[in-house]
Parts: C-alpha cells; sequence; structure tokens
C-alpha cells in the first residue's frame, strides 16, 4: 500500500533544494512537498525521518526519487531543522531540462553541498550529457556541478575527458530551463570529434558557440597528421581547429607551432 504524505515547505525544502538544478527557486517557493513511499517512519531518538521502498519527494516541477530518503534533524524552539538528507538506491533528480542519476547521495543543508555517488553518475539535458566515476558534486551558492574521476561530457557524437570538469548552470531565456552553460577540464584534457582528436593539460568548453579551448602542451591529431603548441581551439560546431604558440591574453614570450604531416609517400611506404 502506497502512502503519501504532504508537508509544509519547512520540511523538506532544504531537502530537496541541493538536488534540483537551479536551486535557488525552492527557498522561495511556497508550495507543499509530497512524499510518497510504501513506508514512512519517524524516529524520534534517532531524530530522522524515513520514507522507504519506492520513495518520491516533489515540489513544482522538481522530483526526487530513490529507494529510500531520509532527513537528519536537529530541535530548535519553534521547528525542527533538517541538517542532512540521505538518498539511497537508484537516485533520480528530475527538473525542467535536466535529469540527475546516482546509486545514492548526501546533501549537507548548512553547506549546500550535495555529493551523488556509485556506478551510474550522469546528467542529462536535451543533447549533453556529463559522468562520472568517483562523484558529482553539486554547490548551491554557485550552481555547479563537479564531475571527478574519468568524468566524461559527450553532445552529438563530439567527447571531452577530463580528470575533473565543471560544468556551470544558467537558466535559457527562451523556455526557463537550467542548462549547461560552460564546462571547465582540469588535468589529462582529450577532446574527440568523429576527425580528430585534441589533447592539452587544461580546457574550457562553452555549450552556446560550442568552441573548446585548450591549454597547456597542446597536441591535436588528425589521421597520422599532428599540430603541436601551448594553446588550441576546436569548434564542435564547424569542424574547424587552430592552434597557436601561446593564449593571445598570455604574458609570456609567444612561442612558435609545430606541425607534422605525413605525405602520401610516406603512407605507402609504412604499409609495405
Amino acid at each position: 500500500m502506497r502512502i503519501t504524505i504532504f508537508l509544509i515547505v519547512f520540511f523538506f525544502c532544504l531537502a530537496l533544494n541541493p538536488l534540483k538544478i537551479g536551486a535557488e527557486e525552492l527557498l522561495e517557493s511556497n508550495e507543499p512537498i509530497t512524499i510518497d513511499s510504501d513506508q514512512m517512519e519517524w524516529n524520534r531518538e534517532e531524530k530522522t525521518y524515513t520514507a522507504s521502498g519506492n520513495a518520491k519527494a516533489r515540489q513544482g516541477k522538481v522530483e526526487i526519487e530513490g529507494n529510500q530518503i531520509t532527513a537528519f534533524y536537529s530541535e530548535t524552539e519553534k521547528n525542527n531543522k533538517i541538517d542532512t538528507i540521505n538518498i539511497i538506491g537508484n537516485v533520480r533528480v528530475i527538473n525542467e531540462g535536466y535529469t540527475a542519476f546516482g546509486d545514492h547521495g548526501t546533501y549537507k543543508v548548512k553547506e549546500g553541498f550535495l555529493t551523488l555517488k556509485g556506478k551510474n553518475l550522469k546528467i542529462e539535458s536535451g543533447e549533453d550529457k556529463l559522468t562520472a566515476k568517483d562523484s558529482l558534486d553539486y554547490y548551491k551558492e554557485k550552481n555547479v556541478f563537479v564531475a571527478r574521476g574519468d568524468a566524461v561530457a559527450i553532445r552529438e557524437g563530439n567527447i571531452i575527458k577530463s580528470d575533473v570538469l565543471t560544468a556551470y548552470l544558467s537558466k535559457t531565456s527562451e523556455d526557463g530551463n537550467n542548462k549547461i552553460e560552460k564546462v571547465f577540464a582540469s588535468n589529462n584534457v582529450i577532446i574527440k570529434t568523429p576527425k580528430e582528436t585534441a589533447t592539452g593539460d587544461k580546457g574550457s568548453y562553452e555549450t552556446k558557440t560550442g568552441i573548446v579551448n585548450i591549454y597547456g602542451s597542446v597536441i591535436i591529431t588528425r589521421g597520422t597528421d599532428k599540430l603541436y603548441g601551448e594553446y588550441g581551439q576546436v569548434n564542435l560546431n564547424t569542424g574547424i581547429s587552430k592552434i597557436l604558440g601561446s593564449p593571445k591574453k598570455s604574458k609570456k614570450g609567444k612561442k612558435q607551432v609545430r606541425a607534422i604531416f605525413t605525405l602520401d609517400d610516406d603512407k605507402k611506404d609504412k604499409k609495405n
């Protein structure tokens, strides 16, 4: 038998807030929270509220799903204050424009910090996808997701890989949905397109323009041909790439670039 509980905003407002992309709206909303589950438990000794069995928490257009949702609270003179939220099993966070996935997650209310972990870590939004192996961390104040551990951003056959990817979210003027605006890549950056591969130390990606900037020991490879430099740029929309000795704003002395092209005769000799 399903149990449905309607709560005032106070109860799970802070809990739901971090899991929602664009969390600021929830803090200002006066809509009630609806929690559905197969079982609901209130433990006064441990100071927890636990929804178990196909648990779903909703406020407005935001929905959080998991096998179990537990809220840890502390008592105040006027009411109970939620401190930490744990979500366990098949975690899914649904919001206008985004869906985030994980196996389990924890949200620290005071810090405004959410972390999702497990084998199924990803964020999907239209043509954009962001995955990680170690964790997906969300910082409410900056409206930022950080993917850690073999992080990958994918769009229409184009792939950006790095040890850490930081995705900045913003609302679109067209439909009001939150979407990834910029992605910053830290350490061991690899960009793969259908025609070429680029590597470097760091990088940034703007989803609107489709331009990826790469910095530090940059190598752009197309077939057997290679370009070497300190700064590279790949346009994922046009397929045009360029490389410079150093960024335009660099204070260091400008370095030359190097290109190595394999001629047709050389290619034939290698095959023979």
